[in-house]
């Protein structure tokens, strides 16, 4: 999924992230 310059995406790609629970040790990185 590409990142855009605003903070906002990159919080509402963590939250699906741990929402699904897969990637959530990447989305902590």
């Amino acid at each position: 999924m590409p990142h855009s310059d605003s903070p906002t995406s990159s919080i509402v790609c963590e939250l699906s992230l741990n929402t699904t629970g897969e990637t959530v040790s990447q989305g902590n990185v």
